[in-house]
């Protein structure tokens, strides 16, 4: 409760929150019950149980963080052969063990475990973005003012926001849970993270301290563009600026 207080304080900072109507919740709901059937995985390579490890290194600093709280907040990598893993629905992510990870394989659930609701959007992108090997939902509180009102995130703060956010496009509430497939067509390599109206950020990387780095960038960067909201007017990097950048790193 004093969480979404204090998220509604801030959005206040950059404009109305919106409010979200009770028909669109119930529509989405309606699209996350489902199950994938079940398979058992035959072993667990070093490779899978180093990714596991590194999951849970990552969930921990998101949840020291306040990017993660509570059973919010998804993780998900890339593995061999068509599979990949998720964090589980439903667990303290405070408490995540390596074990507790949800091994997804051709439409498939490890055996015994239930994935993140979110789990066809991370399988869309996967099949659709061969550059992208991690993915993480959050819902951290200052990037998730631009989510809650009509504002609009601009990374053109400082060169190393613009460089590793580029543009981050805002979809609709429930786009991600009822339309994955359009919604993975997305994130494209000069547009790797994606705010959900009303929702949640989503971003992408090709490893997954990229796809972290990331969720810390444009967390702490919606801080400063609420922060300078009492001093006045930001000055953006400008177009001759941002031509710059983009030659001397090469930016898609």
């Amino acid at each position: 409760m004093i969480r979404a207080l204090l998220r509604e304080k801030t959005s206040h900072r950059i404009g109305s929150p919106l409010v979200l109507a009770e028909d669109k919740l119930e529509k989405n709901e309606s699209h996350m019950g489902r199950l994938l059937p079940e398979f058992t995985p035959l072993s667990c390579s070093n490779k899978e149980l180093e990714a596991r490890r590194e999951m849970c290194d990552l969930i921990a600093r998101a949840y020291n963080q306040r990017l993660f709280t509570s059973t919010q907040g998804t993780f998900s990598r890339r593995l061999q052969d068509n599979s990949f893993l998720i964090t589980p629905y439903d667990v303290d992510r405070k408490y995540m063990e390596p074990a507790d990870l949800v091994r997804i394989h051709d439409h498939q659930r490890e055996t015994g475990k239930i994935p993140s609701r979110s789990v066809l959007l991370h399988e869309a992108i996967y099949k659709k973005q061969a550059h992208i090997n991690a993915v993480i939902i959050a819902h951290a509180p200052n990037i998730m003012a631009f989510a809650v009102t009509e504002a609009v995130f601009d990374s053109r703060t400082i060169p190393e926001s613009y460089i590793l956010l580029r543009g981050v496009p805002k979809l609709p509430f429930g786009s991600p849970t009822m339309q994955p497939e359009l919604a993975a067509d997305l994130f494209k390599p000069d547009t790797p993270v994606v705010l959900i109206e009303n929702d949640c950020v989503i971003v992408a990387g090709d490893s997954l301290l990229n796809a972290f780095d990331r969720l810390e960038v444009i967390e702490y960067s919606a801080k400063g563009i609420i922060a300078s909201k009492e001093l006045g007017e930001m000055v953006m990097i400008n177009e001759e600026q941002m031509l710059e950048i983009n030659e001397a790193f090469r930016l898609p």
